[in-house]
């Protein structure tokens, strides 16, 4: 492989579920004259997320070369499990068919890590984006772990994140902090008038006049608190702190039945409070930017919150692995813990008693910063090989490559 910088850029997208269609980061290789985008989406078989993903970027003029669609969990052979198998070989396929000079992937790892094994045994230079963290022993780890071990290039969506990885033996020189592609979506998400949001919405218009709560909230299972009890332990919350509320369902999450009727329940017996539960991303947005406060679980809104300086009540266990946000304050299920919470952020001293630090994860210029290393890059035979690689990711590579073997990219 001659010594070069890299030219035809395969980006595959894998299931996305914050509303990041990396709009800027696509954009920006397309028109970049030193670079051609190649866009592969995949995704399970028979999916309409993976559809509407599709129309979403057809609408937004990005040309998609192939749909990758994905086995689902259900399939065995022979009662053997071989997704893997399967998957690597979908991937291995569409990397055939045209030739590449470096693949980048964005998605979540159980989706990428077999792209990312077909790459390599095409002798194909592997980046990755990392947005999301895993602590050892939660869901995910493992696979995220031979992710990283297998691709040759990471991004990272904040500074700790890019420590962590450096600490776990990537080299510093292979690792480049960017920020969240997030904050460049919500950065170029055009404002909505007052009317438009009200009607997007279906709530009055009085309501968002006097600055609403914003709750988007899903129970967990634990084995502490039952769902239903963490359900009217915040209906009960909300309704103490005597707030405007919209309870906001943005595409991808879905509101389960049980939420969505004590929630509708709730809202039919309040003339100010309201459910939104389909709403888009820049809807949802556009929402938190005239809110008085987010409150949610599972991290949902962290992101954007920080970067709107919007206060915000995370309820639930706060992983210990991922950066803080100024002005987000974590809570417990109980009624009491939920409501003072809330009380907290929405109180008028509140913004004067969070820290001005910097937001961990960027200011909206993600897209720039990954251009500009994949422009940077040297693809040559030092860039595909790594320090070292644990036995489990060599064996599993070296048992693919015979039936899995992609002719080598030649320079055009």
């Amino acid at each position: 492989m001659s010594k070069k910088s890299p030219q035809r850029i395969t980006v595959i997208i894998g299931k996305q579920l914050r509303g990041c269609y990396y709009e800027s980061l696509l954009s920006q290789i397309e028109n970049d004259a030193r670079l051609e985008l190649d866009l592969i989406m995949c995704g399970e078989r028979t999916s309409p997320e993976l559809d509407t993903r599709c129309c979403v970027m057809v609408s937004r003029g990005f040309r998609i070369r192939r749909r990758v669609e994905l086995p689902r969990d259900s399939d065995k052979s022979n009662g053997m499990v071989t997704l893997p198998t399967h998957h690597r070989v979908a991937f291995s396929e569409a990397l055939h068919l045209e030739p590449t000079d470096l693949v980048l992937l964005l998605g979540e790892p159980e989706e990428m890590l077999p792209a990312a094994q077909a790459a390599r045994t095409a002798q194909l230079p592997v980046a990755y984006l990392h947005d999301q963290a895993f602590t050892p022993g939660s869901a995910g780890y493992d696979t995220h772990r031979e992710l990283t071990e297998v691709c040759h290039i990471h991004f990272t969506t904040t500074e700790q994140d890019r420590r962590t990885l450096v600490a776990s033996g990537e080299s510093p020189q292979r690792v480049t902090n960017c920020g969240s592609p997030m904050l460049d979506e919500l950065r170029s998400c055009p404002p909505l008038r007052h009317d438009e949001l009200t009607r997007r919405l279906g709530v009055a218009s009085a309501s968002l006049a006097s600055r609403p709560l914003v709750v988007t909230f899903h129970p967990e299972i634990d084995g502490e608190i039952e769902p239903p009890e963490q359900i009217q332990n915040l209906l009960e919350a909300v309704e103490a702190v005597g707030l405007p509320t919209v309870f906001a369902y943005p595409e991808g999450l879905p509101i389960g039945s049980e939420v969505a009727l004590a929630i509708g329940e709730y809202c039919q017996q309040r003339d100010d409070a309201y459910l939104a539960s389909r709403c888009d991303w820049p809807t949802y947005w556009n929402l938190m930017r005239s809110a008085a406060a987010l409150v949610s679980t599972n991290s949902i809104g962290t992101i954007e919150a920080g970067w709107l300086r919007l206060p915000m009540v995370s309820i639930g266990q706060r992983l210990e692995d991922c950066p803080q946000v100024g002005g987000t304050i974590h809570t417990g299920r109980g009624r009491e813990e939920i409501f003072a919470s809330i009380a907290t952020v929405t109180a008028k001293e509140f913004p004067d008693m969070v820290s001005d630090d910097a937001n961990p994860y960027g200011e909206g210029s993600a897209a720039s910063a990954m251009v500009a290393q994949l422009k940077s890059l040297a693809l040559d035979r030092q860039l595909l090989q790594k320090p070292s690689r644990p036995a489990v990711a060599i064996a599993m590579t070296t048992a693919t490559e015979p039936f899995m073997a992609i002719p080598q990219t030649t320079n055009r």
